[in-house]
């Protein structure tokens, strides 16, 4: 009776320890599945993003606080249509939130981004791939060390001030994009500017979320990138 008592306990405890040790592993790799996950998410939201347009043997690169996940072309006319949709909504909220100083300068974008979706909808799938041949979207590290010579030598910046500038969030390029397209109007600029990291009200802004800089042999010495060099 007790051998069978012992036997029945120890085969409890087997049955406990393997269970744990199971226990154990499962939570082992679901901690890793998490890792890798975060880890994989935090890759995707850092860096920024150069569109480059090649114009000869010059290239020319435009580059945004869009971070690597979004640095994307778009492949067919259909997701150029939706990237355009979904950036009318963005800036539209900016325009409308920011009130009557911005109601003609939301007009006007409107009227433009309209009209680019409605060329988009009358394209061909080869019209549309012709029209974006000459650009790649490239994914780079840094939008403000990037374009730093076109930022000495085109936007007044010094080398102390470029050191202590940073890369703006995507919500700031939403904000630059808006105020780009506010036209003249400062009243509209200022209220725009105010939604976003407070840097972009500095003067100089100590917070960049667009830039341009160039490279290709043509390239002119005073603008060009830090780092792109993909000829195409």
């Amino acid at each position: 009776m007790k051998k069978t008592l012992f036997t029945t306990f120890l085969l409890i405890a087997i049955s406990i320890l393997f269970s744990n040790c199971f226990e154990l592993d499962k939570k082992k790799e679901d901690n890793t599945a998490i890792t890798a996950l975060l880890l994989y998410v935090n890759d995707q939201l850092s860096g920024n993003c150069a569109m480059v347009m090649k114009s000869g043997t010059t290239y020319t690169a435009s580059l945004f606080s869009i971070p690597k996940g979004g640095c994307n072309k778009p492949a067919t006319k259909e997701e150029a249509i939706a990237l355009n949709q979904s950036y009318k909504e963005k800036i539209t909220a900016i325009f409308t939130k920011a009130g009557s100083n911005c109601n003609a300068a939301l007009t006007a974008y409107t009227n433009t981004i309209n009209n680019n979706i409605t060329t988009l909808q009358n394209q061909t799938e080869a019209q549309y791939t012709a029209s974006v041949a000459n650009t790649k979207y490239i994914v780079i590290g840094n939008l403000v060390t990037e374009s730093a010579l076109t930022m000495k030598n085109e936007l007044g910046y010094t080398e102390a001030q470029i050191a202590t500038t940073q890369p703006g969030t995507l919500q700031d390029y939403y904000i630059t994009a808006a105020i780009m397209a506010s036209g003249a109007s400062q009243a509209c600029q200022n209220e725009a500017k105010l939604q976003g990291s407070p840097g972009l009200q500095t003067t100089p802004a100590t917070v960049l979320s667009y830039s341009v800089c160039a490279y290709g042999p043509t390239a002119a010495a005073t603008r060009k990138c830090a780092t792109l060099s993909d000829l195409y």
